[in-house]
């Protein structure tokens, strides 16, 4: 959980409601020159923040976990469907862009192909470059399709400053 909301001027203001749950799954880190560390999480689910039961010597508060996502590959809904299909191809997109000879890549489509729509947005949002306030955004996105809304922009400008990489490079 962010300890600040960022308003639009980028000024913090106060605990921010959504937060992410996870588990650390490694942690590596070097001490050379200047000690350095990486944590690798995997978010578990959405909470929102329902109270504050103590701010000193820590911050304790009350949650609510918020509901899970069903999965809308055979949802009725065929505005959502065609929204979900958009996002896959733009993803498709960005990892055909890239070098499939580094492994790291080849398991990034793996990944994207394999991952449940619900989760596909989460997965895309976490590679490409996002502000706080956008990253915040999609955090706050509950929903499905308003998570690929927010999401979709910020994969599309991914995919065009690359696009500029490529042609630089060229």
């Amino acid at each position: 959980m962010l300890p600040f909301s960022y308003n639009q001027e980028g000024r913090g203001n106060s605990l921010h409601e959504i937060g992410t749950a996870g588990v650390v799954v490694q942690v590596t880190g070097t001490s050379w020159p200047r000690p350095v560390y990486t944590l690798l999480v995997t978010g578990l689910c959405r909470f929102k923040l329902s109270s504050v039961i103590q701010e000193h010597p820590y911050l304790v508060a009350s949650v609510k976990q918020l509901e899970d996502f069903k999965n809308v590959d055979g949802e009725g809904d065929a505005q959502v469907a065609e929204l979900v299909l958009e996002f896959k191809e733009a993803a498709q997109k960005l990892i055909d862009m890239l070098d499939i000879s580094v492994p790291g890549v080849a398991k990034l489509k793996d990944a994207v192909e394999k991952v449940p729509s619900q989760q596909l947005a989460d997965t895309v949002a976490t590679l490409v470059k996002a502000t706080l306030l956008e990253r915040l955004q999609v955090l706050d996105a509950i929903d499905v399709a308003s998570r690929i809304r927010v999401t979709l922009p910020l994969l599309l400008r991914h995919i065009q400053k690359l696009k500029v990489c490529l042609i630089l490079q060229v």
